[in-house]
């Protein structure tokens, strides 16, 4: 089974079709409320990309199913930073049209 992001690592830029079920502009409109906000940075903080990637585990040996874990993390963190990217020039538009 193999899971291929929908955002992160495309070869060419993923453009957002603007469609309101568009999933990019749904990513970019959650994530810019003030709660969205606070969970993207939360998100940050518990699975960020600056953290180490390989945890010792006993004997001062590289645990690598935890280093894996850890991975999988930071790539979920981007497929969200990702999608937030790629929906926001859309989602500001839409934001701007029921604005006037």
């Amino acid at each position: 089974m193999k899971h291929e992001p929908e955002f992160y690592q495309q070869p060419k830029p993923r453009i957002p079709s603007g469609e309101p079920g568009s999933m990019a502009v749904s990513y970019a409109l959650t994530f810019a409320s003030p709660h969205g906000q606070r969970v993207l940075a939360d998100l940050r903080q518990k699975f960020g990309h600056e953290r180490p990637r390989f945890p010792f585990a006993n004997g001062n040996r590289p645990d690598h199913a935890k280093a894996a874990v850890i991975d999988g993390e930071c790539n979920v963190l981007r497929e969200i930073e990702a999608g937030i990217k790629a929906g926001t020039p859309v989602a500001q538009t839409k934001q701007n049209d029921h604005e006037q």
